[in-house]
């Protein structure tokens, strides 16, 4: 799925018509090639109060463009509380998946506001090089923490480039599975990717763990 950045810094730019027929014509050039590969329309949304009212207009995108979930990016400098948005888009049959939660510090430190948001269908997506190190001790520490936890229902790229941003998900998914298992690292890195392509519900890490995530006490320094 391709996540362009949406509102924010982004407000003027990346319109959803314009993502759309962008990935129409890239899908045009796979085949074209013969690469047997097929892009999805998305979006990585700034929070912004205004998300529900554009869902509604068509404005901006949903993973997949298929309605059931929106990824959503927090600053990473100050703490927002999602829960009434949560709860609006939930009343919408909308879920939210929140984009690199591991790099916010706030819920780095205090993990017990996601098992809130959870109670509305908040998932996590950590990013593969975060688990690998590529954003410094903390975010890995936060990444790993995280999924330990349970907290965590996804994996992704967050790739920008093929250079300082590239996509490193085999290496994410190895690393997992030695850490936690092959059923956990193909739960987040392949099987609920694909059940938000095709807009089925998201499985829980405690399917394999047998314990739900509960409250916790994370020190100040991971």
């Amino acid at each position: 799925i391709a996540t362009p950045h949406q509102l924010g810094r982004f407000g003027k730019f990346n319109k959803a018509p314009h993502i759309r027929q962008a990935v129409f014509g890239l899908n045009e050039e796979l085949k074209d090639s013969n690469i047997p590969l097929t892009v999805m329309c998305g979006a990585d949304i700034r929070v912004d109060e205004r998300i529900c009212q554009l869902l509604k207009t068509d404005e901006i995108l949903t993973l997949a463009d298929g309605g059931k979930y929106v990824l959503l990016e927090l600053p990473g400098e100050v703490f927002i509380d999602i829960e009434p948005m949560l709860i609006e888009l939930a009343g919408m049959g909308i879920q939210v998946v929140i984009s690199h939660p591991e790099r916010h510090f706030v819920l780095a430190k205090h993990p017990n506001v996601l098992l809130k948001w959870r109670r509305y269908s908040a998932h996590l997506q950590l990013t593969a090089g975060s688990l690998l190190g590529e954003f410094g001790m903390l975010a890995q520490a936060t990444a790993w923490r995280f999924l330990n936890l349970g907290l965590a229902s996804l994996i992704a790229t967050d790739a920008h480039n093929l250079n300082t941003r590239r996509p490193c998900m085999k290496a994410a998914f190895e690393r997992i599975a030695r850490k936690l298992g092959k059923d956990i690292a193909r739960l987040v890195c392949i099987e609920n990717p694909q059940n938000i392509l095709e807009g089925r519900d998201l499985r829980n890490v405690s399917h394999y763990t047998g314990q739900e995530p509960s409250y916790v006490e994370l020190p100040n320094r991971l």
